[in-house]
């Protein structure tokens, strides 16, 4: 119970500073007589999300499953490759480079080739999202399998553990909280580049997403069925963002330091 009114009161500041958010987009968008185009009022917004639900939630549906599946994707062989290239040193210092290559290429500059080798649009989207998502999901857990405490280390070596006791007992354990930061951040980042590669390689397509709708509504000057489908992006990427904190404190929560004080 102390810990539920906890953590309602640690949400009232944020709940406070969202309706007060709202009083100033309402006040700008009526009192100052801006136009709608330019900036439609909050009852705008609200009618265009319920006048047009069905086509908002069917293409957010597409963008958030388009966005699971590379996340999953990367979360599988993120964590598999960095347990790969901390086997031996010499691995590192081979695949490393390009996994470095990789993060730091534009994938604006990727997107036109993806999409003369992918079989269809919905692929090349997937392998751009897992290209924006797959970086920090292998530096975190690297991070945190390289961090475990040399007396461990040591015990471990004086009684002869083998490679899969070491990662099973003592590697992974430690690096769990490093591994979860990293899924955390490489789930925002996958939904990033999941609407910025439907922007790309969807351009005016009816399974562009949410992306779709943006330009769709771009072109047709419907701002408030824009404002419609970014506010349900954000509220979902900010739900996605807490799921995630959430299972990743309730898994390490019990004994991680990093979670004690919640």
């Amino acid at each position: 119970m102390i810990e539920t009114l906890k953590k309602i009161r640690s949400a009232i500041p944020f709940l406070i500073l969202t309706v007060i958010i709202f009083i100033l987009w309402w006040i700008i968008s009526t009192v100052s007589q801006v136009p709608t185009y330019l900036l439609p009022t909050p009852e705008d917004v609200v009618i265009s999300i319920l006048d047009n639900k069905y086509s908002l939630f069917d293409a957010l549906f597409y963008t958030l499953s388009v966005t699971f599946i590379a996340f999953v994707i990367s979360a599988i062989s993120g964590i598999f490759l960095s347990i790969f290239l901390i086997q031996a040193r010499w691995l590192e210092s081979a695949f490393m480079p390009y996994v470095v290559v990789i993060q730091v290429t534009p994938f604006v500059a990727v997107a036109p080739l993806l999409q003369l080798w992918a079989r269809n649009i919905s692929t090349a989207v997937i392998i751009l999202a897992i290209i924006a998502s797959i970086f920090p999901i292998i530096t975190n857990t690297m991070l945190g399998l390289h961090s475990a405490e040399e007396g461990l280390q040591n015990l471990f070596s004086m009684y002869h553990a083998s490679r899969i006791q070491r990662l099973r007992y003592l590697l992974l354990p430690g690096a769990l909280p490093n591994i979860i930061t990293g899924l955390k951040v490489g789930l925002g980042l996958a939904l990033i580049g999941a609407v910025v590669a439907q922007f790309l390689l969807a351009n005016r397509q009816s399974n562009g997403g949410i992306s779709y709708i943006i330009m769709q509504s771009e072109y047709n000057f419907e701002t408030a069925n824009m404002f419609a489908a970014l506010l349900l992006l954000v509220m979902s990427g900010a739900l996605l963002f807490i799921l995630a904190s959430r299972i990743g404190s309730f898994t390490v929560r019990k004994w991680h330091q990093s979670e004690l004080h919640f």
